[in-house]
């Protein structure tokens, strides 16, 4: 791997001491843009392309054709020069020592690699895979993991994370940092990469934070353990849901996770509750992904999501599913329904206790299974009418669901 140079760094054995020391006083200027002070250069139309840049109203810079380039691989070639690139006025990429021009005044300098086919500047070497927030509605007292991934082939990368120009995590090998808004308005997050040889490259991104103030809707605001966690196999993961909203009707607020193996097996039953809690204990090696689910009570149902991952290094190896064949695949006929299975029409119950699982006990676990039933739109016989239609109209709805709950807590 090259070794890079910043700053003062040599130039051809023609340049003079000088010179060096003129062009390096030229190149300082504190109000420029920074992209570094490496220029690279993706051709594959020579061997030793040649670099002349300048700085307007100022000298000694190398003269004509400029400086051979050092060649960095896959069509890559290098230079370094004495200041940062944002203070060059222009450059001119020759490509041989009698001045055989490749381009022509390139002025507009908007990065520190420039493509010689496109014609067109980027960033180089540190490139961003990834950046982002793992949540997208974002509201004040929301627990929102900001991350970055970047490579690059020259050394180990450093993030640093800024708020609004603010610096909340400086550079650091941790990739992600946790922010919490304080405050309703649109802000720039700003995430920045450096490697070990000290080259850089920034993105930034705007969020529009929201106020959850009477918010009807329900609004999702974090979960702990935070999004990303590596867990263990044997040892039981217990999931806290911070949610807000649903300032309607009785103001409450039904939380249903989902969680399934890295096998895409499911490892819980799934149903809505006012319990903003979930476990479950990871057998199996590689990711979990946690599905989370939050509901006002209204006819609508209004749902927020969001989807964690989870990862257990340690677990048992995940079996493949075998895939299935249409040899596999028996057709049955699908069971006729009959009028003793299923009503289509309100029918008038005089009383029911809300025992609505007919396991002969009245307690939450009733209003729980009847919300996820209504919400997913299932089709109720005449005896679960019967048992869970409080409100005696002849259906089962969400307002049972909340009916039996009282009932449940005496």
């Amino acid at each position: 791997m090259r070794k890079k140079r910043y700053l003062a760094v040599g130039f051809t054995a023609v340049l003079t001491a000088v010179a060096l020391l003129l062009t390096a006083l030229c190149c300082m200027r504190a109000d420029a843009d920074s992209f570094g002070s490496t220029v690279y250069l993706r051709t594959d139309k020579t061997k030793t392309p040649y670099i002349y840049f300048w700085i307007d109203g100022q000298t000694g810079f190398p003269g004509w054709p400029g400086s051979a380039m050092t060649a960095d691989g896959d069509n890559i070639y290098s230079y370094d020069l004495p200041c940062d690139i944002g203070d060059l006025t222009g450059v001119i990429f020759n490509s041989d020592k009698n001045g055989t021009k490749m381009t022509g005044d390139v002025k507009n300098i908007t990065g520190n690699l420039y493509d010689l086919a496109s014609g067109t500047w980027e960033t180089y070497p540190v490139k961003f895979e990834s950046y982002g927030t793992d949540i997208k509605s974002v509201y004040v007292g929301s627990r929102v993991k900001i991350y970055a991934n970047a490579t690059s082939p020259y050394g180990s990368v450093k993030y640093r994370f800024s708020v609004n120009n603010s610096v909340v995590s400086d550079y650091s090998d941790t990739n992600s940092v946790i922010w919490e808004p304080k405050k309703a308005e649109k802000t720039t997050l700003l995430f920045e990469a450096k490697d070990s040889s000290g080259n850089v490259n920034s993105c930034e991104m705007t969020v529009d934070v929201k106020d959850s103030v009477g918010a009807v809707d329900p609004i999702f605001l974090s979960a702990v353990p935070e999004n990303g966690k590596i867990v263990k196999a044997g040892e039981k993961v217990s999931i806290l849901i911070n949610g807000t909203g649903g300032q309607v009707n009785n103001k409450i607020l039904f939380y249903k996770t989902e969680v399934i193996a890295p096998d895409g097996s499911a490892v819980n039953t799934p149903y809505y509750k006012t319990d903003n809690t979930a476990e479950f204990t990871p057998e199996l090696k590689g990711d979990y992904t946690i599905k989370m689910y939050i509901q006002n009570n209204t006819v609508e149902n209004t749902t927020a999501y969001a989807e964690y991952t989870y990862t257990c290094n340690d677990g048992k190896e995940p079996t493949p599913k075998p895939i299935e064949t249409d040899s596999d695949v028996t057709s049955k006929p699908s069971p006729v329904e009959s009028d003793s299975d299923v009503t289509s029409k309100p029918v008038p119950i005089e009383t029911a206790d809300g025992d609505y699982d007919g396991d002969g006990k009245v307690e939450l676990e009733d209003a729980y299974k009847l919300q996820d039933d209504v919400t997913s739109h299932k089709k109720f016989t005449k005896d679960e009418i019967s048992r869970a239609d409080m409100n005696n109209d002849g259906k089962l709805t969400l307002k049972d669901a909340s009916l039996i709950m009282r009932a449940a807590k005496g």
